[in-house]
């Protein structure tokens, strides 16, 4: 993981990732933080993800797999965030 905090003064964070082994072939991608204009304490999230299988899939089912992934992963922290 490769963080980049040069542009913390403006509250501006990039998190880069690479990753091998596991289920994958390889998985990379970034995280991007920064505040959100006009909107005090907000932040907002920009990011890139891209991992490859090592084997052929179908594009729709990569597609709907990672938006599941991404919909558990959102609602699992917002459970987490309300507990505390």
């Amino acid at each position: 993981i490769k963080n980049d905090e040069t542009k913390s003064a403006q509250g501006r964070y990039r998190y880069e990732y690479k990753m091998g082994g596991g289920n994958f072939k390889n998985v990379k991608g970034y995280w991007e933080l920064f505040p959100v204009k006009d909107r005090a304490g907000w932040t907002e999230f920009r990011g890139f993800y891209e991992a490859d299988p090592g084997i052929d899939v179908p594009h729709f089912l990569a597609k709907a797999l990672f938006k599941a992934s991404v919909k558990r992963t959102a609602k699992e922290n917002l459970d987490y965030i309300k507990e505390k």
